[in-house]
């Protein structure tokens, strides 16, 4: 009769746990770790056949603190066991990882080669389609090493990298560009799936690495800051009427999504400095007018729809965001470390140039935000369209020119501007107009009124920019 080989290996355990006691001293009747291990394994045997997966994974996370603690070889077809016990609970990336495991550890001669395999594809398949595989960065990676497709789309037609943008965390996105995924698919789906007509108030992504945006309305407004609040270059109030709604960025531009023009070849291949204080969600700067530029040609290109800079008019439009007190959050500087990132307490307590505040309304605020430099995106309390970062953080490129050529900074007015929220391509174009105030703003630079100049070409750390786009 053909020998039962599961009752022979059972005897032969039995034989060697009996011998292992006897020659053990009375007061140490315990199982050497790893017969302990055998044992354990058998255990888990039992708990697969009556579906107990929950129960079959403690056991094997016995067994690897056995393998740990005595520094034990782990039975051939642990990880095998380990991949079946996850299937069986629904755990598929853990299926995955475990499979992967056992394919490498084992090698393409072992017993349970194929069945390997088989279980590691049907384990893909189902834990690695675009929203489960991008849970988290270690999810990312698990199904990536099992050949997971970075470009692959789920049933509801979104892709990877469009699931990535959702999960708000860079180093997803990063790690799929790294792996092939390919910007230009996910806009064609994006479009493919936002054909509906956008109202006011709609937040979209034209591509998984663009900014997010949002419609804003179209109306009027009292652009410039009245007598008293501000300087002469920021008068006369003037009424500007914006006749069609249009896209802007939620967030200034990020590092993240700056690098990512990098690494699909476009922005001049040129990564500025966020002089030490991060990159991914904070605001990219050290980037000129001409730089902006660059990165909207390339948003551009990719998704298929007209990238800007905001308008001066524009800008302080979304910035007041129905306002007209000095700053979207009130006439006086209470509130800014809710709303905004500037100069303060927090600021001064770090700064080394010697600053000493004194009562001079124009210096530092009085609370503090936790932020000595840049902050990440978002950080702050949006406006009443949802802008964050409007005011402060970073200050803001725009795109009008110099509008009154040979004429100093304080002559600089309001006189012959556009009234229909249009850009002053006029005078000298060499400057440029930025706005917002930044993370190194005094409170009173921190308005929805302050204008300043740079020259097209410089780059600064306290320059970034934000975008907008027209909508149909």
């Amino acid at each position: 009769m053909r020998p039962n080989l599961r009752t022979s290996w059972s005897v032969a355990l039995a034989g060697a746990l009996m011998s292992a006691l006897a020659a053990a001293p009375v007061s140490a009747q315990e199982l050497p770790p790893a017969i302990h291990v055998d044992r354990l394994m058998v255990q888990v045997d039992r708990q697969i056949a009556s579906q107990q997966y929950g129960a079959a994974l403690r056991t094997l996370d016995r067994i690897l603190a056995l393998q740990a603690e005595h520094d034990l070889e782990l039975p051939e077809p642990f990880w095998m066991k380990r991949a079946e016990v996850a299937m069986g609970a629904g755990d598929h990336l853990e299926a995955v990882a475990s499979a992967t495991r056992y394919l490498e550890a084992a090698g393409r001669g072992a017993d349970h080669y194929m069945a390997a395999l088989e279980l590691l594809d049907r384990a893909v398949g189902e834990g690695c389609a675009p929203e489960p595989m991008t849970e988290t960065l270690e999810s990312v990676q698990v199904c990536l090493a099992a050949g997971a497709d970075p470009n692959g789309a789920g049933d509801d037609g979104r892709s990877t990298l469009d699931w990535a943008a959702e999960r708000g965390n860079p180093a997803i996105t990063a790690a799929l560009l790294a792996a092939g995924a390919d910007p230009a698919l996910a806009a064609a789906a994006a479009r493919e799936a936002g054909r509906a007509a956008m109202v006011p108030g709609t937040v979209f992504r034209d591509c998984a690495v663009c900014p997010e945006m949002v419609v804003v309305p179209a109306g009027s407004f009292i652009m410039g800051s009245p007598t008293g609040e501000g300087w002469e270059q920021e008068m006369p109030q003037h009424q500007v009427s914006i006749g069609s709604p249009f896209a802007v960025g939620v967030y200034e531009v990020t590092f993240a999504e700056w690098d990512a023009c990098v690494s699909a070849g476009a922005c001049g291949g040129y990564r500025p400095d966020d002089e030490g204080w991060g990159r991914e969600r904070r605001p990219v700067i050290n980037v000129s007018w001409n730089d902006a530029q660059g990165y909207m040609q390339w948003l551009s290109r990719e998704t298929g729809q007209g990238y800007r800079l905001l308008s001066e008019a524009e800008w302080e439009y979304v910035a007041r965001a129905g306002t007209q007190t000095a700053r979207y959050w009130g006439e006086t500087e209470a509130g800014q470390c809710q709303y905004a990132n500037g100069w303060d307490r927090t600021a001064e307590a770090h700064d080394e140039s010697g600053f000493e505040p004194n009562s001079d309304s124009r210096n530092v605020a009085s609370c503090a935000d936790g932020y000595e430099a840049t902050a990440p995106v978002g950080s702050f309390q949006p406006n009443g369209f949802g802008l964050h970062d409007v005011l402060g953080n970073a200050s803001e490129w725009t795109e009008d020119c110099n509008s009154h050529s040979g004429k100093s900074l304080e002559e600089e007015g309001y006189r012959g501007a556009p009234v229909d929220g249009s850009a002053w391509h006029a005078g000298d174009c060499s400057w440029r107009r930025v706005r917002g105030g930044s993370w190194g703003g005094y409170q009173f630079t921190l308005r929805s009124a302050i204008r300043s100049l740079s020259r097209a070409g410089d780059r600064s750390e306290f320059d970034g920019f934000r975008v907008a786009r027209t909508v149909n």
